[in-house]
């Protein structure tokens, strides 16, 4: 005879991590842990590993990485990266690492206490090599340019420019180069000539951008050709460019409630802007066109984990916030500087569906300094990340490990009391007792060790269960009963994920306890071990009203 009391089936993927709420609003889908793991194809796996890039360490750690294409030759892409020492290396397909040593009066070693940013252009025909600018604010803008083994200072750069007000960012459009930035100038953007990218002096051209609003211009970006430059701690505006004379160019305010946090922090993403801004929100450009307020468009207020990254992270680290979209993956990762630290150490990642919230999760195992993509053997631009160990690491990797040292993976579900169901089953569900039969994980074999699940009764742990993954101890009557009821009907598999070929299996395990909620934490942590979950199934029998209280 089958199981005759009731069973809840929690799919998994659906829900990110969701702190910020009290539990009584909390959904069985939503986490309250969610570290190195990521959602897709309603499934949660634990996060690719990352493995170093570069053979050998550069001085002083990595403090920004750009993947640079000289020529249309794979063979002569570089990644360039500065040194903590101050130096600029460019990395070889090889991962060997060479300095780009300073030529012709420019400082053999840059200043570090500002951001850098990069933006390559410059002189461009069929003949001749792409131009990388570097930007620091700081120093003379330096080039690097033909074979890439040699740096110099701009060759032409602004009157107003010098004594260590040089611009901090930059980008190329209708074939000109557009640099901001600028400490004793900071609401003016200087455009070079439209035939030399590195002449800002021949014929000056300047655009002031509000002058009264704001601090400072600080960082930029294209979206649908159209140039949008923003300020700290607010204010975004776009070019408009429609007029046949330059000369009449200008900026346009649209929107004063927003700003960004640092020059690489506003991305493309899904026919939208994110950009994280110097009060660490994470806004949407589409939704503050949309709703016209901080809230609404507050990526981390949708998600509901707001509170918790101001609680993890060190607000002083906003200047230095690089963020990266992952367009393969509809990911999203941004830098974060950790409680009690002073450099960037964390990293959010954020999966962006085109249907339904955004879930996040928080990445403890990678150390990111500085985040950047480079484009693999087929022209997909993958992420990595630059450490203050001195090392380029590759991210997405199909090992579970970071450089051959492990991590954990773990995901914790709400303190559930079943409340929700009520319409489906008798009784109030939430103030009863349950007495608890078994957990079911539904799961995809990644390798023969196991997954562990902690769990947690009414706030108390209780006991840890093993579901070894390549076990053929299935437990009988598995089969849908009269009873069970689901938050949604994953088997329908409205994305395909369990169509990929792959054997969806079954394990069960007694649990032991009663009590009126109920929480699983689930992870592995060995070397290279990995889970890639469906499902979790509850059963339980309703009992009497619980008297105790929750710790929840």
């Amino acid at each position: 005879m089958g199981f005759t009391g009731l069973t809840l089936t929690i799919p998994m993927g659906q829900g990110g991590l969701r702190t910020d709420d009290s539990p009584t609003v909390l959904q069985p889908t939503d986490l309250i842990v969610a570290n190195n793991v990521n959602f897709h194809s309603n499934l949660i796996e634990k996060d690719s590993g990352s493995v170093r890039f570069n053979t050998s360490a550069i001085s002083g750690g990595v403090l920004a990485v750009y993947d640079w294409w000289p020529t249309f030759d794979v063979n002569e892409r570089k990644l360039v990266v500065i040194g903590g020492d101050g130096k600029v290396y460019s990395i070889n397909n090889l991962g060997v690492v060479s300095e780009i040593t300073a030529s012709g009066g420019a400082p053999a070693t840059l200043d570090i206490s500002n951001q850098f940013f990069f933006l390559a252009c410059g002189r461009e025909s069929n003949t001749q090599p792409r131009t990388l600018f570097i930007f620091n604010g700081i120093n003379p803008v330096q080039v690097v340019s033909g074979t890439g083994v040699v740096r110099t200072d701009m060759s032409a750069p602004n009157s107003d420019w010098g004594a260590g007000n040089y611009p901090t960012a930059a980008f190329s459009h209708r074939g000109a180069v557009w640099a901001y930035g600028v400490g004793t100038n900071p609401h003016v953007v200087y455009r070079s000539l439209f035939t030399d990218h590195e002449d800002f002096n021949t014929t000056p051209a300047r655009y002031t951008v509000y002058q009264g609003e704001a601090e400072r211009l600080v960082a930029s970006i294209l979206f649908r050709g159209k140039p949008f430059i923003y300020k700290s701690p607010f204010g975004l505006y776009a070019m408009d460019d429609s007029d046949a004379n330059p000369v009449n160019w200008f900026f346009s305010r649209v929107s004063g409630i927003f700003g960004a946090a640092s020059p690489n922090s506003p991305v493309e993403a899904l026919n939208d802007i994110l950009v994280k801004t110097p009060s660490d929100s994470l806004l949407s450009f589409a939704a503050t066109q949309q709703f016209g307020d901080v809230t609404a468009s507050d990526t981390l207020e949708i998600m509901n984990i707001a509170q918790f990254i101001r609680d993890n992270t060190d607000p002083l680290g906003s200047p230095f916030t690089w963020a990266i979209y992952y367009a393969e993956k509809k990911t999203l990762y941004v830098t974060y500087r950790g409680s009690g630290t002073t450099s960037n150490t964390r990293m959010l990642s954020i999966r962006l569906d085109v249907n339904g919230k955004p879930k996040a999760a928080w990445i403890t195992k990678d150390a990111p300094y500085c985040l950047a993509l480079r484009k693999d053997t087929q022209g997909i631009p993958r992420p990595l990340y630059g450490s203050l160990d001195g090392y380029v690491y590759l991210m997405d990797q199909t090992s579970r490990n970071v450089n051959n040292t492990a991590y954990i993976g773990e995901f914790q579900t709400p303190h559930m009391d079943f409340g929700f169901v009520d319409a489906r089953v008798s009784g109030q569900l939430d103030s009863k007792n349950k007495l608890y039969q078994y957990l079911e994980m539904r799961y995809y074999p990644q390798g023969d060790y196991p997954i562990y699940v902690d769990v947690s009764i009414d706030g108390n742990y209780t006991e840890t269960l093993q579901f070894d993954q390549e076990s053929d101890d299935l437990l009988a009557d598995v089969s849908p009963q009269s009873n069970d009821f689901m938050l949604s009907d994953s088997s329908t598999d409205p994305d395909g994920s369990f169509l990929s070929g792959e054997d969806v299996k079954f394990l069960r395990r007694k649990l032991n306890g009663q009590g009126r909620t109920i929480s699983f934490r689930v992870y592995n942590a060995g070397l290279n071990q990995s889970f890639k979950i469906a499902s979790l199934l509850v059963a339980f029998k309703a009992g009497g009203n619980q008297e105790r209280t929750s710790s929840t």
